[in-house]
């Protein structure tokens, strides 16, 4: 680039560069998301079916005619997911809480239907960001705020399907985070021994890290 976009911006009028915004902004989806999404806090809270219909949007259009993302693609779908994580961090920085574990919920959620050539572990990059969200709405919640019961349930909802298990993914082991702090032991205790006899044909790994939790807890 032989020029200097911020000098040539200065001498344009405001009035001038806001219509231009405005104009490519109403005409484009893509923009538009990703200006929400850098100003989100300006726009009206986004329902969870709203978020959820962006997502899918999202993935299905670095997708080909047949649904199926190539792997010369991965790329556009791992920055698509994590520019909304960028926006479930903004909300975590604005105490959206609820909100931001939404995303972060239907992202994963999204993974077992996407049909993607994964072959350089772009879900379970994407998963894993999912994941640091979800510690870091945990380490600002208090202990007896109604969403780390969700989010906990949600993780249960995991360790009873190892869905995500069978994709590379090991939400499970968000588990320890409850086990140290010592929340809801009984009700952890009762999953985990009933995931032991339901899931226990189903990986070894899985069965003795569960052995493991379930030593942590005493049993």
């Amino acid at each position: 680039m032989n020029y200097d976009l911020k000098d040539i911006l200065n001498k344009i009028d405001s009035k001038e560069i806001r219509e231009f915004l405005y104009d490519n902004l109403i005409n484009n989806d893509y923009l538009l998301n990703k200006f929400r999404i850098k100003f989100n806090n300006f726009f009206p809270k986004l329902s969870r079916s709203a978020y959820e219909n962006k997502i899918a949007m999202a993935i299905n259009n670095c997708a080909n005619k047949r649904g199926y993302i190539e792997y010369g693609n991965t790329d556009s779908y791992e920055c698509a997911m994590l520019e909304y994580l960028d926006e479930a961090w903004k909300l975590v920085s604005i105490k959206d809480f609820a909100t931001a574990f939404t995303i972060v919920s239907l992202i994963l959620d999204s993974i077992p239907k996407t049909d993607i050539d994964d072959s350089n572990g772009s879900t379970g990059m994407v998963a894993d960001h999912c994941q640091k969200v979800m510690y870091d709405i945990l380490d600002c919640l208090d202990n007896k705020d109604t969403l780390v019961k969700d989010i906990l349930d949600y993780v249960f909802m995991e360790v009873k399907s190892l869905t995500l298990y069978n994709y590379g993914i090991q939400l499970y082991k968000m588990l320890e985070y409850f086990i140290q702090k010592k929340l809801y032991l009984e009700e952890i205790t009762r999953v985990l021994q009933d995931s032991l006899e339901v899931n226990c044909e189903k990986s070894l790994y899985v069965r003795q890290k569960i052995t493991e939790y379930l030593k942590l807890l005493g049993v």
